[in-house]
């Protein structure tokens, strides 16, 4: 999740550990160990290209259950960190681990079963508000869809829509805000009751 804060761009992660059960088999690519579901970076380097080096050493402990915010300019490599730890990359040098296991050594099918990442740029389908929350679950009911969205502060303006929740969207529907986006793929994620949300 992208926030504006102090004229620059944070990037905040989550670790949501109380929802571990709906996880597919996640003791068959984790594990439990004596460090639970911490991530740990070590010794991470990375760079889009072999002329920079984006992330340079990096070494931190980030504790299930914390929040944590990377604060600087743009460049700084605050997204590209949450693209190592969801795997869209793997570090150059350093290894990251999740529970104590090198997250190389996952499935990544696995990893990205337990892993929600909302993009700066979010999206949306044609079609309605309820439709567009619950895209990973076919049957989840419509007051599930409200309780998830009341928890991503989306549930105040789509109700503030011509027809709440049935509100369609798209080229022949209403249009949302970039931030208003963000909030409908931040229900999603939620929803998902994912291990880590980025």
């Amino acid at each position: 999740m992208f926030l504006p804060m102090l004229g620059q761009v944070a990037s905040t992660m989550s670790i949501n550990m109380k929802n571990l059960d709906t996880c597919h088999n996640r003791h068959s690519f984790l594990g439990r160990s004596e460090k639970g579901y911490n991530i740990s970076i070590k010794n991470a380097s990375f760079g889009y290209d072999s002329n920079t080096t984006v992330v340079h050493n990096i070494t931190m402990d980030i504790t299930e259950g914390e929040k944590v915010a990377f604060v600087g300019p743009s460049g700084a490599g605050k997204s590209t960190i949450a693209n190592l730890i969801a795997r869209f990359y793997d570090p150059q040098q350093g290894k990251i681990e999740i529970g104590n296991i090198n997250i190389k050594k996952m499935a990544y099918e696995k990893l990205m079963d337990c892993v929600a990442y909302v993009f700066q740029d979010s999206f949306t389908f044609a079609d309605s508000i309820l439709e567009n929350i619950r895209m990973y679950k076919d049957e989840v009911s419509r007051e599930e869809v409200i309780r998830v969205s009341k928890l991503a502060q989306a549930h105040r303006f789509i109700m503030e829509l011509p027809k709440g929740y049935d509100t369609v969207l798209g080229s022949n529907g209403t249009y949302l805000s970039g931030g208003q986006k963000q909030r409908i793929n931040i229900a999603r994620a939620i929803l998902k009751m994912l291990l880590l949300l980025f």
